[in-house]
């Protein structure tokens, strides 16, 4: 391997993080190292998991480690995440805390400079984190029996498995969107790191298969409706966006600003400033389990995110595209608008026999759950956060100000305007429930309700999930299925 291929692998590694420019203080130099040693450890832990790369390993341990026990020691690495990382001494000596895939295996990895570079000095590993995790003997939630409920911690973090009355809680693998086949015997998710992949797992967490590669991205698989194959989303086309400037007085044709144009200024001396944000087009495919054939769908748009394929016509689908919700004929290749708005979102849920669609919509400044027919009739609001609640987070007093006028002052360490976010609904195996991730209590949580939208509750009461964290991004996550 030529040296300048290696130095370029290094630094490519190395310099995702952002590194602060700052005067060369021993302060700032000791931040600028944290960096490249952190750095380091997270190159070394992606060459372990590229085996096409397995010739650059010694480049990162140092000469007096024990290289062969290191990498025994580590591999297999198919990802890995960093729990907390920092310096073991002043500037000489860093540390992470790493765990590592599969398995959720525990390591420390320690690095020091040597000659000016970062190095791996020493690995240890710790004790293994469970596969399985079970709350404190939990009692059964009486309310809600029925299915069980995979979810997700966030997209891409950690993915288990939970019988829908509080039992059972058990840890399965890491990945995006997950979802349960019909016979509720199998999870389909993807992944991104450190390719982007869709894989099928058994509900027990044995017989991991690759099911799809070769696509950018890949997000929202959901299984047909007799099992056979899986459909997906994935990104066709990138465009990073530009700045756009000119002069109006120097043109010769008027001009074309594009209806995507952001920031548009207007300047005395005739100067136009615009930016076009960046734009990523996405496609829906599927994949025949049996053969392993990937179809493309002509959706006939550029814009195809969260497709939910129908619970009961194997050729059909639902997905959102860049004006609201769509149905597809997988026969005729076809699409049709179900609703005009394009602050409907997904995740997107279809009832059990078919009739009803539950989905996130951008309330403004906030999500909130809507359910819609599947010809876009019936639309109706399910979740909202009672006035009172507003008024609470935002009381103000009457005061006088410096000029001597009364005005409305905010109360000390009231919290501003502030509504729930209601996200991501799945429904229940019986169409008669819907769960969903609410962050009303401050914190992100799993709540079911009615299908008309009352009894809202916790879904777990029984404490089951507690001590999981939650993080919802807003892009399209399914971050449960229930069957």
């Amino acid at each position: 391997m030529k040296k300048p291929a290696i130095f370029l692998l290094f630094f490519v590694g190395i310099f995702f993080s952002p590194i602060q420019v700052a005067p060369r203080t021993a302060y700032a130099q000791t931040d600028i190292d944290a960096a490249l040693a952190s750095g380091t450890i997270r190159a070394f832990l992606r060459v372990l998991a590229r085996p096409e790369l397995s010739g650059l390993i010694d480049f990162y341990i140092a000469e007096d480690a024990d290289a062969a026990q290191i990498t025994a020691d580590l591999q297999p690495v198919t990802t890995f995440a960093v729990q907390q990382s920092g310096w073991v001494d002043a500037g000489q000596t860093f540390q992470a805390t790493v765990v590592i895939r599969p398995e959720n295996r525990r390591a420390t990895i320690q690095t020091a400079k040597f000659d000016g570079r970062w190095r791996i000095t020493q690995v240890q590993m710790l004790a293994t984190e469970p596969a399985t995790r079970t709350a404190a003997t939990p009692e059964p939630t009486v309310a809600h029996r029925g299915g069980q409920l995979v979810f997700q911690t966030e997209s891409g973090g950690e993915i288990y498995l939970i019988n829908a009355d509080g039992t059972n809680l058990r840890h399965i693998t890491h990945g995006i969107d997950p979802q349960l086949s019909p016979d509720g015997r199998q999870i389909a998710f993807t992944r991104w790191e450190p390719y982007y992949r869709l894989y099928t797992t058994n509900t027990d967490g044995s017989g991991e298969t690759l099911r799809a590669d070769g696509r950018e991205m890949i997000k929202s698989p959901t299984w047909s409706a007799d099992g056979t194959h899986i459909i997906f989303s994935y990104r066709t086309f990138f465009d990073a966006g530009k700045h756009v400037k000119f002069n109006l007085y120097e043109l010769t044709a008027p001009p074309v600003i594009p209806p995507n144009a952001r920031g548009l200024k207007f300047y005395p001396d005739g100067t136009v400033e615009y930016t076009i944000p960046p734009d990523s087009h996405w496609g829906i495919a599927q994949v025949d389990l049996s053969t392993g054939q990937i179809q493309d769908f002509n959706i006939g748009s550029p814009y195809g995110y969260a497709p939910v394929a129908h619970p009961t016509d194997a050729r059909r689908l639902v997905y959102r595209s860049d004006k609201g919700l769509a149905a597809f004929s997988l026969q005729s290749q076809t699409s049709h608008p179900i609703t005009f708005d394009n602050r409907d979102r997904g995740a997107l849920s279809i009832s059990p026999d078919g009739n009803r669609i539950a989905f996130s919509f951008w309330q403004d400044s906030h999500w909130e759950i809507y359910t819609v027919n599947m010809d876009g009739s019936g639309r109706q609001r399910l979740t909202e956060t009672p006035l009172r609640v507003i008024m609470q987070k935002n009381r103000s007093e009457v005061v006088r100000n410096a000029e001597g006028y009364l005005t409305l002052r905010p109360v000390q360490g009231d919290a501003a305007v502030s509504n729930w976010n209601n996200v991501a609904p799945a429904w229940s195996p019986d169409g008669s429930r819907i769960a969903f991730m609410t962050d009303r209590t401050g914190r992100w949580e799993i709540w079911v309700m009615n299908a008309d939208g009352s009894n809202q509750q916790p879904m777990f009461p029984n404490g089951a999930v507690n001590g999981l964290k939650f993080n919802v991004g807003g892009n399209d996550e399914r971050m449960l299925s229930w069957r």
